[in-house]
């Protein structure tokens, strides 16, 4: 029965192992040799846990050392099972709002990035979200940090839900939680030719800080079937405490190598360029960056550790007494 107690430490080993090579990309991603390690591991640690509450039963086991087995059998049971459940379960994602155009939550043609685990469920997903609002709240030192606020339908539903997220607090929705990204402005900008309207979109412009605390605002936009390069920063030092003012957008352009002009654009203008070209600064909107990932089982990964090691300390213990005795 050797291999009874050592199998769950070697497919342990050979899990982690597997993992971590397929984190490095050293060997293919097969999620299901994975999971059956995992499982393999489980089914050995709940049969070696099971012997153990025979041999208690039956009192051919001292009941400290058995109960300090049981304890550190059923920890790693709980380790195991809950780490197999967050990662087969997962859904991790990011998306990019603009304010009051709601997209599907679950379509990757919207998402930055979206991961689902190979048993997760893709209906919990099955929901438009919309930034309402983004507040830019002040903060120490000039800056100033976003709140997100969110309404997210459902299929059926007759009212959103309504949530608010920052850096300093996250919104739920059934198993799903919602954390505050990346934030900006998105300059709706207008190219024109000859009177014929080229490209009319807001751009999200990344919002980058700069080492004496403040923060810039830069973008950049292409027009393949014209060669056109437009770059973009925004200048918002007008802007009040409530973000009230007249931002600055200036504009450089290039069609391959050649500049074709550039210019500083109130709302609402234009800056003329050269071969019949025209750059206008349209409006001014801002879009927030929300991630998102499905609630875990942490909590039972933790107490899991946790009686574990109280397991460990109780097999230690009574290993130690038990030479004590001996001697």
């Amino acid at each position: 029965m050797r291999w009874l107690k050592l199998g769950p430490a070697a497919l342990i080993a050979l899990s982690v192992a597997y993992w971590f090579a397929m984190r490095r990309d050293w060997l293919p991603s097969h999620p299901e040799v994975l999971a059956a390690l995992v499982g393999g591991a489980l089914a050995l640690l709940l049969l070696n846990a099971s012997l153990v509450a025979v041999s208690l039963g039956r009192k051919t086991e001292r009941p400290a050392r058995g109960g300090a087995k049981l304890l550190l059998l059923g920890g790693l049971v709980a380790v195991g099972a809950g780490g197999l459940a967050n990662w087969v379960l997962q859904i991790r994602g990011a998306i990019i709002l603009f304010e009051r155009e709601p997209v599907p939550l679950g379509d990757r043609h919207h998402a930055l990035e979206l991961r689902l685990g190979p048993l997760a469920w893709p209906q919990e997903l099955e929901m438009t979200i919309a930034l309402e609002k983004l507040e830019l709240l002040p903060a120490e030192g000039g800056l100033f940090y976003p709140r997100s606020k969110l309404q997210l339908l459902r299929p059926g539903a007759s009212t959103p839900t309504k949530l608010e997220v920052d850096h300093s607090q996250v919104g739920g929705e059934g198993r799903l939680r919602f954390y505050q990204g990346a934030f900006g402005f998105a300059p709706r900008i207008v190219v024109e030719k000859s009177g014929a309207k080229l490209f009319d979109q807001p751009v999200p412009f990344r919002t980058l800080p700069q080492g004496n605390g403040a923060l810039t605002f830069s973008g950049e936009l292409a027009i393949e079937r014209e060669g056109l390069q437009v770059e973009g920063a925004l200048d918002i030092s007008s802007l009040d405490e409530r973000m009230k003012g007249h931002p600055v957008l200036r504009v450089q352009v290039r069609q391959g190598e050649k500049g074709l002009g550039h210019g500083e654009l109130t709302l609402g203008h234009f800056v003329e360029l050269e071969g019949g070209y025209r750059v206008g600064f349209a409006g001014l909107g801002r879009w927030s960056e929300i991630d998102f990932t499905r609630r875990n089982y942490r909590e039972v990964v933790l107490l899991g550790a946790l009686a574990a090691a109280v397991g460990l300390l109780g097999l230690v213990a009574t290993f130690r007494r038990r030479r004590s005795q001996v001697s």
